[in-house]
């Protein structure tokens, strides 16, 4: 492990992509469609499956997704 961290000094010290990886995502929709067994179609990588680094990141998303149902509506900055 340490010559690989060695070998990659730039990738190891910074934040993942905000949606993850493409391959990270993908693999976690094979994974589902294989534990589940989802019909093909079911589940879209790019559009449903958003890796969290944490739960109150899901948390906040999952309340967006209730409530951002209307017209879009300007938030005040605080």
């Amino acid at each position: 492990m340490a010559e690989t961290l060695a070998a990659h000094p730039d990738e190891w010290s910074s934040y993942p992509p905000f949606r993850g990886t493409e391959d990270f995502r993908n693999a976690c929709h094979d994974w589902l469609h294989r534990r589940y067994e989802l019909a093909d179609g079911t589940l879209d990588a790019e559009r449903q499956i958003l890796p969290l680094p944490g739960s109150r990141e899901g948390l906040f998303f999952a309340t967006l997704t209730a409530i951002n149902r209307g017209p879009p509506r300007a938030v005040p900055r605080s």
